[in-house]
C-alpha cells in the first residue's frame, strides 16, 4: 500500500472515530473503564495462577470468588 493510500485510510479512520464520539461521547469513558476492569482481573489472575504464591496468602474473598468461578466452569461442562 502506498504512502498516500495509507494516509487516506488513516484520515478516514480518524473521521469515523470523531463521528462515533459525537454520537456517543461516553464511549471513551466506557472503554477506559473496561480496560481498567480487564487489567485488574489480569493482575488477580496472574497472582491466582502463580504456582509460587501459596494459596493461604490470598484474601478470603479472592479465594471464594475463585471457587465460585471454578464451580461455574465445571458445572457448565
Amino acid at each position: 500500500m502506498s504512502y498516500s493510500r495509507r494516509r487516506l485510510v488513516f484520515r478516514e479512520i480518524r473521521r469515523i472515530n470523531e463521528q462515533m464520539l459525537e454520537t456517543d461521547p461516553w464511549r471513551v469513558a466506557k472503554y477506559d473503564q473496561r480496560i481498567q476492569t480487564l487489567e485488574q482481573q489480569w493482575r488477580h489472575d496472574r497472582i491466582a495462577l502463580d504456582r509460587e504464591y501459596f494459596y493461604a496468602l490470598h484474601m478470603r474473598e479472592t479465594l471464594e470468588e475463585l471457587v465460585q468461578r471454578v464451580r461455574g466452569e465445571v458445572g457448565s461442562m
